[in-house]
């Protein structure tokens, strides 16, 4: 007795693996593909050395879920030494200051302050701990963009993502920024005649890592030319190395270089 439900529960227990073994197979390609299964840290290839390592490890926040490692473990292993690729191999990270015009950050914050009479703030107050994953739409970008992140895939080192770095936005509106939007590009670049280049950003087509939001705890109020500057430090999360401690620091100076504020230090929590 065969219905089309049962087909289906036996389809979905099968490994992509297993999936991808049978388009190889389907499409004349044994002789050229071997698919193998298995944690890259773990696996034995039938060849001592690639010429090319394709991969997509980027994660929200480009580094979050730390797969970089693996994909520099494998480098390390197999790439031909000064004649491999490895793609994509470029990858910058960008930020820039918006203003909440949905007041999506108040609305999150203070729901919790009053739950059928139990104030419950100290959960609203996650949304100035917990980095959200958005769409930012491009009308709600007040600054001019600054990149605060940059790795050769060629070269880096695992502890390459762990970093302190300046940045410094300048408003290009007189608004109030709420938050600091961050993404990533990548880019093909080792070997190739043409540069392609990929981005996550807000003016561009959205892709499904969005971007990533840190809101402040309070805003700035700035005019045209003004300054936001300071530092972003990331680390991995001592207990959880797929978890990220991020820190970021605050300063605000006009146009004339006159500062505007004291430095404000927030922490971010990435889970």
């Amino acid at each position: 007795m065969w219905n089309r439900d049962s087909e289906y529960i036996c389809c979905k227990i099968r490994s992509w693996s297993q999936y991808a073994k049978d388009i190889v197979k389907k499409n004349g390609f044994e002789d050229k593909i071997t698919i193998i299964k298995g944690k890259v840290e773990e696996i034995e290839l039938p060849v001592q050395q690639v010429d090319i390592i394709v991969s997509e490890w980027m994660g929200y926040f480009l580094i979050y879920e730390s797969m970089l490692d693996t994909v520099i473990f494998a480098r390390d292993k197999w790439l031909k030494k000064d004649k491999g690729y490895i793609y994509p191999d470029i990858y910058r990270m960008y930020m820039a200051g918006f203003q909440d015009r949905t007041q999506y950050k108040n609305s999150k914050s203070q729901f919790w302050n009053d739950i059928y009479g139990i104030n419950m703030d100290q959960i609203g107050y996650l949304v100035y701990v917990e980095p959200s994953i958005e769409t930012v739409e491009k009308e709600a970008i007040v600054t001019d963009v600054c990149t605060f992140f940059e790795i050769d895939l060629n070269t880096c080192k695992k502890d390459d993502a762990i970093f302190a770095n300046q940045y410094t936005i300048k408003m290009l509106k007189g608004e109030k920024i709420d938050g600091i939007v961050t993404w990533f590009d990548v880019e093909f670049r080792k070997g190739l005649e043409k540069i392609y280049r990929f981005t996550t950003g807000p003016f561009s087509t959205q892709t499904h890592w969005k971007q990533t939001i840190f809101y402040i705890d309070g805003e700035y109020d700035l005019e045209v030319g003004d300054e936001l500057y300071g530092s972003i430090a990331v680390r991995k999360n001592k207990k959880h190395p797929r978890e990220l401690d991020i820190k970021f620091s605050f300063n605000t100076r006009d146009k004339f270089g006159e500062q505007l504020s004291e430095r404000y230090i927030q922490y971010f929590q990435m889970t």
